[in-house]
């Protein structure tokens, strides 16, 4: 009864083992089917690696971010696949794992890919057996893009941190959140301490309608807001006035909106100079405004900027004609060169020159008046400059000089009639020698042709050489004293008659003397 039995359970049991094992083989076959799905759409590179150097598997992500196939990874030394200045970093982390010595779980490394560009990684590694014998498995991400990110915000952070202008950020009702140490320095808010305080605690009062009639609805209708601004430092009470900027940004946490603000610059000093320039400006303005003289100003790109009235009642034009009306317009063309030559040798001079320079020269120029009708005027430039000596403008100052410019005119012709009638008399003169001494007739004038031709070969003055013609022309002026029969004679001269010749350079000496001309 008892063998029948034993061998019943014998042949009662054998199915079930085979069962069991098919079930089992079955799970393992399905098992890893499922990890072959998983390894094999990774987004993450999976490696094994046996002799602590060598790849045994790769999956698909990991030949990708490598630049290779499957295949060619496969049987490579992971110091293959490492820049050559990395490798030590490589060996020195094999070693330490050899010697079963802590190793960080998390491992940043580089890859060296087949188009020899290099990605940053990030790699975790477990101890597994692979094929029967021990293996690494490492699974590693691509983290270059991470990286770089990581570093441009590394800077940014370091420029907005160390920046010499402040830079704030604060939530959609005002509460400050962050504060670099410029700003800190100048509203006196440590930098643990910026949650305590809102906006408008360092806001003056006279500037807060501005915050909320102009910034806040530009930040909440997500615009960039741009204006002069004035702060107040907690400690000290001292106000500074400063141009700044806010800008309407997103928390990527909450996705609220949240207001950067950037305050480029302290301007107490220029404003300070503004206003010191203002009311120098409106005592001069007060003075040129009430002064007969013309007087206006330009920047230093000549455009005009200020008139005084007697400006405009001489042209006819206003500060808004004469902004807009170019110089060609406003001269004759002769004029207009004139000033043009001046100011394009003048003003890289007069800008290039030290502060004490200068600018101080007068010009004659022909205005064309908005009637049609020409002016002259005089014209004297000089800078205006600030406390440092910069230039800031150029000055103009000017008189009407139409009449004289006309007398002027008058006296040139009463000079050229002048000279016609001087060269009319000269002419009767050498006609009067000539006649009386037919001998020498030429003479006279082939004289002053050769006098004028080496004076002006010398490079004398016009006048001087006109002076030096006309000499020439009657230098034997003085035979009008010699009988015309000594003159004329045509037999040689007596040494008495000879010694009346000699004296005619006296006589015409003794003529000349006391007549005005050149």
């Amino acid at each position: 009864m008892k063998k029948t039995s034993d061998k019943k359970h014998k042949n009662t049991g054998a199915p079930d083992n085979v069962h069991r094992r098919r079930r089992a083989d079955y799970a393992l076959r399905e098992s890893e089917e499922k990890y072959e799905i998983l390894v094999e759409n990774a987004t993450n590179g999976v490696t094994i690696i046996q002799d602590q150097i060598i790849i045994k598997f790769a999956n698909r992500r990991q030949a990708e971010m490598c630049g290779y196939t499957i295949e060619e990874l496969i049987g490579k030394s992971i110091y293959d696949l490492a820049p050559p200045d990395f490798v030590p970093v490589m060996k020195e982390r094999v070693a330490l794992r050899e010697q079963s010595k802590y190793l960080p779980e998390i491992f940043h490394g580089k890859i060296l890919c087949k188009d020899n560009t290099i990605k940053e990684t990030e790699s975790s590694t477990k101890v597994i057996h692979y094929e029967g014998r021990p293996a690494s498995m490492a699974i590693t991400r691509n983290i270059t893009e991470r990286k770089y990110e990581e570093e441009e915000i590394s800077k940014l952070t370091s420029v907005v941190r160390f920046s010499s202008e402040l830079v704030n950020l604060a939530t959609f009702d005002g509460k400050m959140i962050f504060l670099n140490e410029a700003g800190s320095k100048m509203l006196g808010i440590y930098p643990d301490k910026v949650g305590d305080y809102s906006i408008m605690d360092v806001i003056p009062e006279p500037f807060q309608l501005t915050v909320k009639e102009e910034l806040i609805p530009a930040f909440l209708a997500g615009k960039t807001w741009e204006g002069e601004m004035q702060y107040r430092n907690i400690k000290t009470g001292r106000l500074t006035d400063a141009h700044a900027m806010t800008f309407n940004i997103k928390d990527s946490a909450t996705g609220k909106p949240l207001c950067l603000a950037n305050v480029s610059r302290d301007i107490t000093a220029r404003k300070k100079a503004e206003k010191a320039m203002k009311q120098s400006e409106e005592k001069y303005r007060l003075l040129a405004d009430h002064m007969k003289d013309r007087v206006w100003l330009m920047d230093l790109d000549l455009k005009v900027t200020y008139i005084s009235p007697s400006v405009e009642k001489i042209l006819g034009y206003n500060l808004e004609e004469l902004t807009h009306l170019p110089f060609n317009k406003l001269f004759t063309s002769v004029s207009f060169k004139a000033a043009m030559d001046f100011f394009s040798i003048e003003m890289p001079k007069a800008l290039a020159a030290p502060p004490d320079y200068v600018l101080n020269r007068s010009l004659e120029l022909e205005f064309r008046c908005k009637d049609g009708h020409t002016l002259w005027g005089e014209a004297k430039f000089s800078f205006i400059r600030d406390e440092r000596g910069n230039p800031l403008c150029v000055l103009g100052k000017g008189r009407d000089i139409t009449e004289r410019k006309r007398t002027e005119e008058k006296l040139q012709q009463t000079l050229e009639s002048l000279k016609k009638a001087d060269g009319a008399t000269i002419q009767v003169l050498v006609s009067v020698l000539e006649s009386r001494d037919p001998y020498t007739s030429g003479h006279q004038s082939r004289v002053a042709h050769l006098a004028c031709a080496i004076a002006t070969e010398m490079g004398l003055a016009e006048e001087k050489i006109e002076g030096i013609r006309m000499a020439g022309s009657i230098h034997d002026i003085g035979k009008l004293s010699i009988p015309a029969e000594i003159l004329s004679k045509p037999r040689k001269l007596s040494d008495i008659e000879f010694s009346l010749i000699k004296v005619h350079s006296q006589s015409g000496y003794d003529m000349l003397k006391y007549v005005e001309s050149p």
